[in-house]
């Protein structure tokens, strides 16, 4: 298991994964969240949606962003991401830290209006 993967029922408080966290407007940023439902919903605002990206991260939004009239973000894949979106780390069904050379990356793309993902 990667450092930052948790089992469901075993966090503990604290417990911290790296990320990075695009905010509308804003260029990316690179942090530490932690690894809770509950701390997820709050970088996003709300209740999270998973994005698949690629097979080691996967981009969590807002779910109801849209609907309720959140400031676009990017698109990705021609899906417009609004809100604020982190991008994690993905290992099975476990979000972890976000792998360092996705995250490098992912930096530099998260900069821009349209990411192309093959």
């Amino acid at each position: 298991m990667c450092r930052g993967c948790h089992p469901a029922g075993t966090l503990k408080g604290g417990d911290l994964m790296k990320a990075i966290r695009k905010k509308p407007g804003k260029a990316p940023e690179a942090c530490e969240v932690e690894n809770s439902l509950e701390a997820l919903q709050a970088e996003v605002g709300g209740y999270i949606e998973s994005f698949q990206f690629k097979s080691d991260c996967t981009l969590l939004i807002n779910e109801e962003g849209k609907n309720l009239g959140l400031t676009p973000n990017l698109y990705v894949l021609g899906e417009l991401l609004v809100g604020t979106v982190l991008a994690v780390g993905v290992k099975g069904e476990e979000f972890c830290d976000l792998p360092d050379n996705t995250a490098h990356v992912l930096m530099r793309m998260l900069g821009k209006e349209t990411l192309w993902v093959s």
